[in-house]
């Protein structure tokens, strides 16, 4: 059985991660990488927003893509691993980073709540979402969406650096009831023409 859970435990996952968003920060083009393209085009829909929470922040690189493009949002990440906040802050010293988990984190005071590549990795990613429906007051921005027509499938992959994980392709229809009987209503949505992914802004009905 495959356990997500321990790659992203992983202090060499959180390395290479790291390393990559560099990487990908240091291109010419950066702004045209679909991850940060399509983050920024949401943006340009919320641009009054003041704060933002990264939840599953990661290495925290889209506190680098907002510094650079929208320095007056105040920008907090969290995320479960110990490591992937440890890289967050030697990478962006300063910035605000701390330990949590998704499930019954609090998520009012927020103007923004980003989700980025993060239920489609997540186990129970219905129960990670409940908290989040619950307490959210401002917008949420679910980002790095895998969808399609089909029925939801769970599909074993490779991680960073190879390890073990799996990522799940969600049924849009499925998926979008999901949030709106929880009283989250998506109000913009653009679909990736480089890969089969999907970003949404999500808003109390």
């Amino acid at each position: 059985m495959v356990d997500p859970y321990k790659s992203w435990l992983d202090a060499g996952v959180a390395e290479a991660m790291g390393a990559l968003a560099l990487e990908d920060l240091a291109k010419p083009d950066w702004e045209t990488h679909p991850p940060f393209k399509y983050f920024l085009r949401a943006m340009e829909r919320l641009g009054g927003a003041a704060t933002l929470l990264d939840a599953g922040c990661g290495v925290g690189h889209y506190s680098e893509v907002l510094a650079r493009r929208y320095p007056r949002v105040r920008y907090t990440g969290f995320d479960f691993s110990p490591h992937m906040v440890d890289e967050a802050r030697r990478l962006w010293p300063g910035r605000e980073f701390f330990v949590a988990d998704m499930v019954g984190h609090d998520y009012a005071g927020h103007d923004v709540v980003l989700a980025s590549s993060l239920i489609e990795v997540m186990d129970d990613w219905a129960r990670g979402s409940e908290a989040l429906c619950q307490t959210l007051t401002g917008k949420l921005v679910l980002h790095r969406v895998r969808v399609h027509g089909g029925p939801t499938v769970r599909n074993d992959t490779t991680g960073y650096p190879g390890q073990p994980t799996y990522t799940h392709v969600h049924n849009e229809r499925e998926l979008l009831n999901f949030y709106e009987e929880r009283g989250l209503s998506a109000v913009w949505r653009e679909y990736w023409t480089e890969h089969p992914q999907a970003t949404y802004i999500f808003e109390k009905a």
